[in-house]
């Protein structure tokens, strides 16, 4: 057997492999953060259109009523607003995923 394999199967081996040992609990650890992250924004998306479905209905509740016209068109400002705010978090989302 070469003198330099030698001195890697009984210096350098058991390095690495105590590296690896602290590598590998960090990488299922992160792994699994990123799983519940994706869990977390999937249900972030879930509110979010919630949030937005009930926006417009109160601007369309508001938008039948004479006096109340202007926080109709607010609220579907504000609706609007959302809209666009979520389909960049979830464009941003798709791309790190």
């Amino acid at each position: 057997m070469p003198e330099g394999f030698a001195l890697f199967v009984c210096f350098l081996l058991p390095c690495i492999q105590a590296i690896l040992d602290q590598f590998n609990p960090s990488l299922r650890n992160f792994v699994t953060m990123g799983k519940n992250y994706q869990k977390a924004l999937s249900g972030v998306t879930v509110a979010a259109k919630g949030y937005f479905d009930a926006l417009v209905k109160l601007g369309e509740l508001a938008s039948d009523s004479q006096g109340s016209k202007e926080l109709g068109d607010t609220l579907f400002q504000m609706a609007e607003v959302h809209r666009q705010i979520q389909v960049q978090l979830e464009e941003t989302v798709s791309i790190c995923m």
